[in-house]
């Protein structure tokens, strides 16, 4: 189970499992990729790559999606 959630620090995605909430990617104010990244990548992701993006996760990096394998860190954000 996949949701965006509009946070004060973006639209993030996070995925439920564990009984918790656990955030993916944050898409600052790219509400459109957010969305296009639940719908469409997250459903076809493995439970490998879902823990890899949890614990890879940070508020500060908001991520630009141009496909659904190609992804960039908005410029001016920390990495």
């Amino acid at each position: 189970m996949f949701q965006v959630g509009n946070t004060p620090e973006g639209y993030v995605v996070s995925c439920y499992h564990d009984a918790n909430w656990h955030p993916l990617r944050n898409f600052g104010e790219r509400q459109g990729d957010a969305f296009a990244f639940r719908d469409w990548d997250c459903p076809h992701l493995d439970d490998a790559h879902i823990r890899m993006l949890e614990k890879a996760y940070s508020k500060d990096k908001r991520y630009i999606r141009h496909s659904s394998t190609k992804f960039t860190i908005e410029k001016g954000d920390q990495q």
